[in-house]
């Protein structure tokens, strides 16, 4: 019987600073977190005086379903706020979400910013099925790179800096041809 999305009031488990302006929010939503599939993302309300509820990618589900959240305005801001205990009103899991081809055996995945955090779910599932990764990052400057302990052991790393302070220098998508070539599957 295929699922379908809920409305849910979870907990917050924690919320953690990883990157300037940017915190890993994790939360218990057991009841859907086992459907979620990466690429997929959840519709979170901010709070009271917030009328529309903000798209946020799931960025993993183990102990409990995590989002990065980049602070960009006043409804994530209010979510970064979200302390341990409180309670968030999300529905979800919607999006399509990412397919891996049966014979896929090395994945490129490309992204900046919040790109990142549908892809390192990605990453993880990959690894799981024995799928060779190369994540392609590409930032602003080095202070801007995800944390690389949050991704998984045997993924390789490859960072692009727009002004050269970290990794090699240039768009990530000065990159992608060259890197692609030795890939089943380019994901963005």
């Amino acid at each position: 019987m295929k699922e379908y999305l809920k409305q849910l009031l979870v907990p917050v488990i924690s919320n953690k600073l990883v990157m300037p302006e940017t915190h890993l929010l994790t939360v218990d939503a057991s009841e859907i977190a086992t459907q979620a599939r990466p690429g997929q993302f959840c519709m979170i309300h901010c709070g009271e005086g917030y009328f529309l509820r903000r798209p946020i990618s799931v960025h993993g589900v183990s102990d409990g379903m995590s989002f990065l959240v980049k602070v960009v305005g006043r409804g994530t801001a209010c979510l970064s706020q979200s302390q341990t205990g409180d309670r968030l009103d999300i529905i979800g899991p919607l999006g399509n979400g990412f397919s891996i081809l049966s014979g896929s055996h090395k994945l490129l995945l490309v992204a900046g910013g919040m790109g990142v955090a549908p892809l390192a779910f990605l990453a993880r599932e990959a690894l799981q099925k024995d799928i060779g990764v190369t994540f392609l990052i590409g930032v602003k400057t080095k202070e801007q790179v995800y944390p690389l302990q949050l991704l998984p052991k045997g993924v390789e790393m490859f960072i692009a800096s727009e002004d050269g302070s970290v990794g090699k220098k240039g768009l990530v998508t000065d990159f992608i041809t060259e890197m692609a070539s030795k890939a089943d599957q380019v994901f963005a």
